[in-house]
């Protein structure tokens, strides 16, 4: 299956475009390209997988690196998922709590900032929830 990582910034954020299967064959090229995109750019960061036909748990594995990373440098990442199955797979797994999600790379873009970097849109802290 084809697949491909595309760069480019997009004002203060750096989208990374993914399109094919995101598996365990695919998952050491995204995963070294998001690291590069952290280390050298704004640590806003959209991960548009509005090309992705599938997705399993190397790649989910690959995204919650992701997030560690981006949150380390204080940074924001946000997910374009736009196929209902492959949403499907963050809500099986309860990743659409702890990631921001969008249907379109334009919505992730223009969605003003959370006041806590990271934060899943509507989702409680630990704290908030009495953890």
């Amino acid at each position: 299956m084809l697949f491909d990582v595309q760069v480019r910034p997009h004002g203060e954020w750096t989208v990374v475009s993914v399109v094919g299967d995101v598996d365990l064959a695919s998952t050491p090229r995204l995963r070294s390209t998001i690291a590069a995109v952290v280390r050298s750019r704004s640590p806003r960061v959209v991960l548009d997988f509005g090309g992705v036909d599938f997705l399993d748990s190397s790649g989910l594995g690959v995204l919650l690196g992701a997030l560690r990373r981006v949150r380390a440098a204080d940074g924001v990442l946000r997910v374009v998922v736009a196929a209902p199955h492959v949403r499907r797979v963050f809500e099986l797994t309860g990743l659409d709590t702890i990631f921001e999600l969008y249907g379109d790379l334009e919505a992730a873009l223009v969605e003003p900032l959370q006041a806590a970097p990271g934060a899943a849109p509507g989702a409680t802290s630990e704290v908030e929830a009495g953890a």
